[in-house]
C-alpha cells in the first residue's frame, strides 16, 4: 500500500475552514432592517418576495384570495388576461377607468347594459356611429336634445305620432321634391320663408293661421281648364192689369 501522498481526495465545500463561519452575501436583504417590513427593498410588507427573473406559477386546483385592505398592481409593460369561461366582476363602490391610448371593445354576442341611475356621456372630439342593421330607440318619457348644427341624409324617413310641435326662431327648408299628405293640418306661423322649386301638396283639410307669411317663388305656373257654359234664357213677364196678358 502506498504511503500518504498529501493529495486531497475529497474537496471541502468551503476550501478554507477559517472562512466557514462567514455568512453568504445577503444580496438585496438589509440586515439592519431584518425585523421590519422594509427588510427586502424595494418591497415592503410582512411577507415580501423579490424575484429577479421570470416567474411561472401554476395552480392545478381552485384559488381563493381574500384581501382585507387595498390591492395595488402595477405592470410596467404589456398585460394579457385570458378567461376561457365566464367572468363576474362586482364593484360595490365607485369605478374609475382611464385609458390614455386607443380603446377597442369588441363583443361577439349580445350586449345588454342597464343604467339604474343617471348616465352622462361627454364627447370632446367627434363621434362616429355606424349601424349595419336596424336601430330601434324607445323613449317612454320626455326626450330633450340640444344641437348647435345638425345635418341628416335619408333615403326614406317616416314619422308617425299623435302630436308633433316644432318651435324655433327660424326654419329653412330646401327640397328637390316634397309631397305632403295630411288629413288635418294646423299651422301657427310668425314668419315663414320657403324656396321650393317644386312643391306638391294633397290635403283633405288644411287650416293655416299666419301672422305674416312670405313666399318667394321663382316660377309658379298655373294650368287650368277653361269651362264655357251656354245657357238659354227664358224671360217671362207678368203685367198685372185688367184682363191684359202678354
Amino acid at each position: 500500500m502506498p504511503v500518504f501522498d498529501a493529495v486531497t481526495k475529497i474537496f471541502r465545500r468551503v476550501p478554507d475552514p477559517l472562512t466557514d463561519k462567514k455568512e453568504p452575501s445577503p444580496g438585496t436583504l438589509a440586515w439592519g432592517a431584518i425585523t421590519s417590513d422594509a427588510a427586502l427593498p424595494p418591497t415592503y410588507g410582512a411577507d415580501a418576495k423579490l424575484v429577479k427573473g421570470d416567474l411561472w406559477q401554476q395552480v392545478v386546483g381552485a384559488k381563493t384570495m381574500n384581501i382585507t385592505k387595498d390591492h395595488t398592481v402595477m405592470v410596467f409593460k404589456n398585460e394579457t388576461y385570458t378567461v376561457l369561461l365566464d367572468r363576474t366582476t362586482t364593484i360595490v363602490g365607485n369605478y374609475t377607468k382611464t385609458v390614455v391610448g386607443t380603446y377597442t371593445h369588441t363583443i361577439i354576442n349580445t350586449h345588454t347594459q342597464t343604467n339604474v341611475n343617471v348616465r352622462n356621456n361627454t364627447y370632446v372630439s367627434p363621434k362616429v356611429e355606424t349601424f349595419s342593421a336596424n336601430k330601434n330607440t324607445q323613449e317612454p318619457t320626455s326626450f330633450l336634445e340640444s344641437i348647435n348644427q345638425q345635418t341628416k341624409f335619408y333615403v326614406y324617413k317616416g314619422e308617425f305620432g299623435t302630436i308633433k310641435v316644432d318651435c324655433g326662431m327660424e326654419k329653412l327648408e330646401g327640397f328637390i321634391h316634397k309631397t305632403d299628405m295630411k288629413a288635418l293640418a294646423t299651422k301657427m306661423i310668425g314668419i315663414q320663408t320657403k324656396v321650393n322649386p317644386l312643391d306638391v301638396k294633397i290635403s283633405a283639410l288644411e287650416n293655416k293661421i299666419a301672422a305674416l307669411q312670405s313666399e318667394i317663388n321663382a316660377v309658379q305656373p298655373s294650368i287650368g281648364i277653361t269651362m264655357v257654359h251656354a245657357v238659354s234664357v227664358t224671360v217671362k213677364m207678368l203685367i198685372v192689369g185688367v184682363n191684359q196678358y202678354i
